[in-house]
């Protein structure tokens, strides 16, 4: 899974998380019981609500979300890197670009002056006859 879906991810639990209480709102119990005729009926429902027990599952996501998070983080990292080397390649192949003669007044001679690896390819191409 890549970091942005990872974001996104976390951010929709978290939401929905942040969203739902940690308890719920206690029941006014005597607030019933002066509304409904039948206050044993309250209590019954009362005694119920108090018997309800949940069980919470543990919690499996959070270690294997951490872990994704980490090997994205340091994908991330490692392609910040390489962006970075590249960048720097790429600007010192612009330099290098700019510091040639513009093309309408380079000769031949000129630029094979400033390539002695072409110019050698190019004798041993010749002298080998080959012409394509």
């Amino acid at each position: 899974m890549e970091l942005p879906f990872i974001y996104i991810y976390i951010y929709i639990n978290i939401n929905s998380l942040e969203a739902t209480p940690e308890k719920p709102a206690p029941i006014d119990w005597e607030g019933y019981k002066s509304k409904v005729n039948a206050t044993d009926y309250v209590d019954f429902l009362k005694k119920q609500y108090d018997a309800l027990k949940f069980e919470y599952p543990a919690d499996s996501l959070s270690s294997s979300i951490s872990s994704m998070e980490k090997d994205a983080l340091a994908s991330a990292a490692t392609q910040a890197t390489a962006a970075d080397a590249k960048a720097k390649t790429l600007a010192g192949q612009l330099a290098s670009v700019h510091a040639e003669k513009s093309l309408d007044s380079v000769t031949v001679k000129d630029f094979l002056a400033d390539k002695p690896e072409w110019k050698k390819e190019f004798d041993t191409e010749l002298s080998q006859h080959k012409y394509d």
